[in-house]
């Protein structure tokens, strides 16, 4: 069975598609992403970036059915999930609003999850009235 064909590379400074610098592992993410894709609703053709991290970490957006959904780009030579994944879990099961875990390649490093918009916490936290962030 061959690779399904993908679009070229993004050029340079197109903010609506993510670039990558590794042909493999842009191929590889391509593939995992065309297998999503059905199951979980998801239009490829929409992918572009969500935020930075400060690590070797990227998010990207995607749009689906159900509306948007992150993807976790971090190379698995480079980052563990595993404690991503856990603190995840442990924060979704105390009660907190946290991120969960659609669909996860571990050996190479993609993760779909959930959404939760596009303000940071910083940016919606009422440092005067510490009682009416309660619901955050």
């Amino acid at each position: 069975m061959s690779d399904p064909v993908f679009p070229p590379a993004p050029s340079a400074g197109d903010q609506r598609v993510a670039a990558w610098s590794d042909p493999d592992r842009e191929r590889a993410f391509h593939r995992w992403l065309h297998e999503l894709a059905g199951p979980h609703r998801l239009d490829p053709a929409t992918v572009r970036p969500a935020s930075a991290d400060a690590s070797f970490r990227r998010y990207l957006r995607v749009d689906g059915e159900q509306g948007s959904r992150i993807i976790m780009d971090a190379p698995p030579d480079k980052e563990d999930c595993r404690p991503f994944v856990k603190v995840a879990g442990l924060m979704a099961d105390a009660g907190l609003l946290a991120p969960r875990v659609l669909a996860w390649d571990e050996p190479q490093g993609f993760m779909l999850l959930d959404d939760l918009g596009r303000q940071t916490m910083i940016e919606v936290v009422d440092t005067e009235q510490p009682q009416a962030n309660r619901a955050l």
